[in-house]
């Protein structure tokens, strides 16, 4: 069970994740290509909220210490038997960790966030009037320096998941 917030960004990404078959492509991105799960869901509240942000390197930067310990903790975490009782605990205790962990990730992404700058209030003539979560994962992606291709299926089921964006602004 997710850790509760009243972080609006918290609360998209837990609904996000828990619809459709969300977990299972944003695993599958995390797995091949090494991405940020939070920073994946985030991209569907961005273009949601925000349209597209020039933060992105601030995002990582930010993201990057919390996303290492993480990793700590998900190898640790499938290294335990979960079918052995004494280590099939001791893994969900560790399940409990990363999930705290994801939840103060988000809480740096929020914060960093709060301060972005929208690239422009008008996009340039090659983009959609409002960008979707598919033009933000673009922006993620690049800056991710990533060797994931946009054509790849879990991307696209992922970014037809975040559906299409109407224009508002982030709360301060």
């Amino acid at each position: 069970m997710p850790p509760q917030s009243h972080n609006p960004l918290w609360q998209y990404i837990c609904e996000a994740y828990a619809r459709g078959n969300t977990a299972q492509h944003c695993l599958s991105l995390q797995n091949r290509y090494g991405l940020d799960v939070n920073l994946l869901l985030s991209c569907g509240w961005i273009a949601l909220h925000l349209g597209r942000i020039e933060q992105w390197p601030e995002l990582l930067s930010a993201t990057q210490p919390w996303q290492s310990r993480l990793k700590e903790l998900r190898s640790i975490r499938n290294h335990l038997n979960k079918h052995d009782p004494q280590q099939g605990r001791l893994r969900a205790q560790v399940l409990a960790l990363e999930l705290e962990g994801e939840h103060r990730e988000v809480e740096v992404i929020w914060e960093t966030l709060r301060h972005c700058q929208v690239l422009s209030s008008k996009p340039p003539p090659h983009l959609p009037e409002e960008p979707g979560a598919a033009d933000v994962f673009d922006d993620y992606l690049h800056v991710a320096d990533t060797c994931l291709l946009k054509e790849d299926p879990d991307l696209r089921a992922l970014a037809s998941l975040m559906g299409t964006p109407k224009t508002c602004h982030l709360p301060n």
